[in-house]
């Protein structure tokens, strides 16, 4: 029998609560008679969702890490569950594969061999299915909230400049406040409340989520050319594109200005399509002001002429 036939054999066909356990070995004389050498090694098993009494097994194969079973001679193997697969009324356990060096002696009508009543012990042990269980309450559906250990109820009903219960909260006396520690630990929230974030990749230098852009006429040439050259081209011998840059912010509130051309530690885009691309280690004319804006490898503005 093949791995995937033993995955797609319900355990039950063999007897209720039966556990049919997938074992690999060599043979001698393959095809004649086919009997198994040691040593065996076992690979997983098929569990159902019942046992020999009618008792739901599904919690506990749910959550199981581990399994152990009485088998042959070795006594009782523990058998770590890899991963699991669900199927119709039963689940099969791919396991670590052990090795054993016996099996047992008895066989049923079909030739397989059968261990009676070994005892299956799921590790951990589930009787209740916890998903659904009055144990395991989701979210929302709490009435009282956990007690903070410091923060206190500040009874503001009667007056709101001196709390009801001032002397309370002076001797730390006071109904501690439904709100829990971690609000102001617990970083996935003191962030988002409190903290904050940096705008900032924290990658490539410039590469930040959100930019503003500013534009002007010019046209691209390598950082080797002559800056003589590219101030004497004629505008017919020019190709002038769009050119972007990030410009710098002065000023506060209503009086907020930004600049109109580059500065030194702007950095410089064109466009290409539908998105914008660095302009790097190249000089860029501007055909209004005439001054030629130098970029680095970041595309960050290192000098102006």
């Amino acid at each position: 029998m093949t791995e995937l036939e033993f995955i797609e054999s319900n355990p039950s066909r063999y007897g209720a609560g039966n556990a049919n356990i997938l074992i690999s070995s060599s043979l001698v004389n393959p095809g004649v008679d086919n009997t198994p050498v040691a040593p065996f090694r076992i690979d997983g098993v098929t569990v159902p969702f019942t046992d020999a009494n009618g008792k739901s097994l599904e919690p506990s194969l749910i959550e199981a890490t581990s399994i152990k079973f009485n088998f042959a001679l070795e006594g009782q193997v523990t058998l770590p569950i890899l991963a699991k697969r669900r199927k119709n009324r039963y689940y099969y356990l791919k396991t670590q594969q052990i090795v054993v060096n016996s099996l047992p002696a008895t066989f049923d009508v079909n030739g397989n061999y059968v261990e009676e009543d070994s005892n299956f012990i799921f590790v951990p042990f589930i009787s209740d299915n916890f998903q659904n269980s009055d144990y395991n309450p989701r979210q929302g559906e709490s009435q009282i909230s956990k007690a903070n250990s410091v923060r206190q109820v500040v009874d503001r009903s009667e007056n709101q400049s001196t709390p009801t219960n001032f002397e309370a909260l002076i001797s730390q006396t006071a109904t501690p406040a439904q709100l829990q520690d971690c609000s102001y630990t617990k970083a996935g929230i003191i962030n988002g409340r409190y903290v904050g974030t940096s705008l900032n990749s924290g990658s490539i230098e410039g590469d930040d989520p959100a930019i503003t852009l500013r534009e002007f006429e010019g046209s691209i040439h390598s950082k080797l050319s002559d800056d003589t050259t590219i101030t004497n081209l004629e505008d017919s011998s020019r190709k002038i594109v769009d050119i972007y840059f990030t410009p710098s912010i002065s000023g506060s509130g209503a009086s907020t200005t930004l600049t109109t051309f580059p500065e030194v530690d702007n950095f410089i885009y064109t466009d290409e399509g539908n998105r914008f691309i660095k302009v790097t280690d190249s000089k860029v004319y501007s055909v209004d002001k005439g001054n030629i804006v130098i970029t680095n490898e970041f595309g960050k503005v290192t000098n102006i002429t």
